[in-house]
């Protein structure tokens, strides 16, 4: 579940570059909403939660209703927007193929943590790809689109 997430591969954002055109994810911006469900992630769910078992929880596509009931009745405090916003981006199918990507690509030389610093940094990722590649990384044609379209820059 954790996501900005994206990658040593999705590393590739540039901060300061405007975003040509933005993916919609559901009800939020991948430039905007990605960065604030990060931010409960890492804010909220990490109080008892590692980063990697809410991304397992993810990559299996548990169902988010009964894991924020439970939470809430174990006393977890999230708030309603979070879970909203929790809500909105677990069930996406676009996200989940992004973070599936991370899970099974990037994470392989990345901390999950790395990833997401770089993605919140706004590295390029066009770039950023290139160098993998470079230094041995196996992307396909398609997970490479599932990067571009995510990032909101379609990759060449």
């Amino acid at each position: 579940m954790c996501l900005i997430f994206l990658l040593f591969c999705l590393a590739g954002m540039s901060s300061g570059v405007a975003f040509a055109e933005v993916v919609n994810l559901g009800a939020h911006r991948t430039d905007v909403g990605l960065m604030d469900f990060q931010q409960v992630i890492d804010e909220t769910c990490s109080k008892c939660h590692t980063r990697e078992r809410v991304d397992i929880a993810l990559a299996k596509r548990k169902s988010i209703g009964p894991i924020l009931q439970q939470m809430n009745r174990l006393g977890a405090d999230i708030s309603s927007a979070d879970q909203a916003l929790i809500e909105a981006f677990w069930a996406d199918d676009k996200f989940a193929e992004v973070n599936r990507v991370i899970a099974t690509r990037c994470t392989l030389c990345h901390s999950r943590e790395r990833i997401d610093q770089q993605l919140m940094e706004g590295v390029d990722l066009e770039t950023l790809t290139e160098k993998m590649l470079r230094f041995g990384a196996r992307l396909s044609d398609e997970d490479r689109k599932v990067l571009g379209v995510f990032s909101g820059q379609p990759l060449r």
